[in-house]
């Protein structure tokens, strides 16, 4: 998140200096609450090139350890910066689509599901453009 995004690599470090497997991943907002996300994930360019220049150092680290849970993990966190730093980070687009899934849930449920399996390939298709 914005208040540690700046520890990456000293994460995986501190782990790897204890033998232990360093796991990131991005912190939640499961409840798609704007203080929260405003607070906590938008970040600016400066932070997102930090955080992908950490991450590009990190790699060969855990991988010389062998820790290839490690390294699929810092590669899909680089993949999930991508795709936040074109969506959710920016504030208007996360409010348009805090209002649209609210719109979503007031649909009956025979709605809901050819709209979910729509925006999950939408979704798919747009994760896998980022690439490794």
């Amino acid at each position: 998140n914005t208040v540690n995004c700046e520890e990456i690599e000293a994460f995986v470090d501190l782990a790897l200096s204890y033998g232990a497997e360093p796991l990131i991943l991005l912190v939640a907002n499961p409840y798609q609450e704007v203080e929260f996300q405003k607070r906590y994930l938008t970040f600016n360019q400066k932070q997102f090139g930090d955080m992908y220049a950490a991450i590009d150092s990190a790699l060969p680290k855990v991988r010389k350890r062998g820790f290839g849970d490690a390294e699929i993990y810092l590669k899909q966190l680089r993949r999930v910066l991508m795709q936040h730093r074109d969506t959710d980070n920016n504030r208007s687009r996360f409010q348009a689509k805090k209002v649209a899934r609210s719109a979503f849930h007031l649909l009956p449920e025979q709605l809901q599901i050819p709209i979910r399996k729509v925006v999950q390939k939408a979704r798919t298709k747009r994760f896998e453009g980022y690439g490794e």
